[in-house]
């Protein structure tokens, strides 16, 4: 009996770019569902104004209320009314979980940009279930309401917690100074090591959190807090989503230069080498508007991989990537 090549599958446009620099045989969800015209990875109703968006990379104009017609599948995208995908995605893409957290439609349509380009542009009513979808014109009132929707609100952060905490220790009650993602694998470890889980499960990796309160140490720092400020008040005054990225990326670059309170870095290295041994590490996000219950936030911050040296340098990293431009439009 013969057996097919092992084929690497990629679920974003840029894993596929990746995977073919790196040599490898690549199968795209396009390929694999080749012969389908329709899917609906997330079903609902919105109204917004169509874009087709050939490159997203070099588009900085989108907006909330855009229903957005896309060329590939991206692992980023800031928040949109609907997504239109001309390429195949899976229900565990980013995209789509953003799509599920945002509560907006994201579709799979063969050929969209030449089946929609006669509606760019157009406020338009985006309506899809598990079989089909049919966009129709926008009254003006559906538009009005689309463009003052109201924002989401979250849970105010707890800033009091200072003290690094390792993973055994992180439980659900920790999500408000630790953030949802580290309470979450606290929990699920603890699980495991009690029993209550499979024994097949594999383990979490080992790690600890640094608190929301050590965030708030750095940037009440004057040169931090200083900058940070001028940055809102030009974001404030900025008049659209691209002037907004560029704000935001030099803000982020700024932030990247400013100094971590030593005391902090010290506290780091030493819970580094004494708990994990100085192991190379992944420094990861875990705030406290991502891995909600109706919103993931999959995509919107930076994880710093295989970090060996140079700790504090990652950390600053991932922290301002809360300045990333679609966590801030999120």
């Amino acid at each position: 009996m013969g057996f097919a090549a092992v084929q690497f599958k990629a679920n974003a446009a840029q894993q596929e770019a990746t995977a073919l620099d790196a040599g490898l045989p690549v199968i795209t969800q396009a390929e694999l569902l080749s012969e389908r015209a329709y899917l609906a990875y997330n079903t609902g109703t919105a109204v917004g104004r169509l874009r087709l968006v050939e490159t997203l990379d070099e588009t900085s104009d989108i907006e909330t209320t855009d229903i957005v017609v896309l060329t590939e599948v991206p692992l980023a995208l800031s928040p949109v009314a609907g997504v239109i995908l001309s390429e195949a995605s899976t229900a565990l893409s980013h995209v789509n979980l953003l799509a599920k957290g945002w509560g907006i439609p994201n579709l799979y349509v063969r050929d969209a940009h030449a089946q929609l380009r006669s509606l760019d542009g157009q406020w338009v009513r985006l309506k899809a279930d598990a079989q089909r979808y049919t966009l129709s014109p926008a009254t003006p009132a559906e538009a009005t309401r689309a463009r003052t929707a109201t924002a989401r609100v979250l849970k105010a952060p707890n800033l009091r917690q200072a003290a690094l905490v390792p993973l055994e220790r992180l439980r659900q009650r920790d999500a408000g100074a630790c953030g949802g993602k580290a309470a979450r694998l606290g929990s699920l470890e603890s699980l495991r090591r009690t029993g209550q889980l499979p024994t097949n499960v594999a383990p979490v990796p080992d790690g600890f959190c640094i608190p929301f309160g050590q965030y708030a140490q750095f940037a009440a720092q004057p040169a931090v807090r200083t900058r940070i400020d001028q940055a809102l008040q030009a974001l404030e005054a900025a008049t659209s989503r691209g002037e907004r990225r560029d704000l935001l990326a030099a803000l982020r670059a700024d932030l990247q230069q400013m100094p971590v309170p030593e005391e902090l870095a010290s506290q780091w290295q030493a819970r580094w080498e004494q708990q994990l041994g100085g192991d190379g590490v992944f420094v990861r996000s875990s705030s406290n508007s991502e891995d909600l219950a109706n919103f993931s936030g999959a995509g919107l911050y930076t994880t710093v991989p295989n970090v060996r040296r140079q700790l504090a340098d990652a950390v600053r990293t991932v922290w301002a990537s809360v300045w990333n431009a679609e966590a801030f439009e999120a």
